[in-house]
């Protein structure tokens, strides 16, 4: 009911508060019919299934299958990794849904240690992107676009140790540092490492996860063996926190015990 409610008010339902679930559902499907609508797409998806891999929300996952089944429409969900669960439950489920797309984060190297030239360069092309439509200035020595071939690993690297190569990191971090800035401007006037040493410290809990500050002035790029100065690998969000457990088939003393108590109760 709640997520029918939610997609009614995105068409501009005016009644999208009201109405059983019934009736909301035709009323979903009359939308997508008469809005010509091809897809929908639900984001944070994976919060229908828990921690420990259980589906919590069954009826949700047939209710999307039924809107695909009355009206053709295309459903899209985004989320975690533990989302395969939710797919993996049902052979009705998994007959309708198409193989899952990972969107990976950039890689500085690849598998066997190797430079990754392309990640590198579409995630230098990224944080430059974040640089330019910064309302407040970069310094010179981070400004990835002002920049020699080696100062620009040096620079990109900090800021790609921050994130893990993840694009949301990288927000957060300069949004962290803009929201210093913009409280003191007297003190910040450009965003220099000093500031981004301030943001990361304050918005990731870098020690929890084995990491350095890379904007500290002893952080180093490099490694003394020349490679670049990589984070700890992200955590695989397909994960449980706790595998389900085995059923134990029971002995023949538990299964007479069992019978005995099933006659004595009846």
């Amino acid at each position: 009911i709640s997520t029918a409610r939610r997609i009614l008010k995105q068409f501009g339902d005016p009644k999208w508060r009201s109405g059983d679930r019934d009736n909301l559902t035709d009323r979903v499907d009359s939308a997508i019919r008469y809005s010509g609508t091809h897809a929908l797409l639900g984001d944070e998806a994976q919060r229908m299934v828990d921690r420990n891999g259980e589906v919590r929300s069954d009826d949700l996952a047939d209710w999307f299958k039924e809107r695909h089944a009355n009206t053709g429409c295309c459903i899209v969900l985004l989320g975690l990794g533990r989302l395969r669960y939710l797919i993996e439950r049902d052979d009705q489920i998994e007959r309708r849904w198409s193989n899952e797309i990972r969107i990976e984060p950039y890689w500085w190297v690849g598998p066997k240690g190797e430079a990754n030239l392309e990640d590198q360069a579409d995630y230098i092309g990224f944080v430059l992107a974040l640089q330019n439509a910064s309302p407040i200035p970069f310094a010179a020595d981070l400004r990835l676009d002002q920049l020699d071939d080696t100062d620009i690993d040096k620079a990109a690297l900090r800021f790609y140790y921050a994130s893990r190569g993840v694009p949301g990191y990288e927000a957060k971090l300069i949004k962290a540092a803009l929201r210093i800035a913009i409280r003191n401007p007297a003190a910040h006037s450009i965003i220099d490492l000093a500031l981004l040493e301030a943001a990361f410290a304050a918005e990731f809990r870098f020690k929890q996860k084995g990491m350095e500050n890379p904007f500290s002035k002893e952080w180093k790029p490099f490694l003394p063996d020349g490679k670049p100065h990589l984070p700890p690998p992200l955590r695989d969000d397909s994960l449980l926190l706790h595998a389900k457990k085995r059923r134990r088939r029971p002995t023949k003393r538990e299964k007479s015990r069992a019978l005995r108590t099933a006659m004595t109760v009846r």
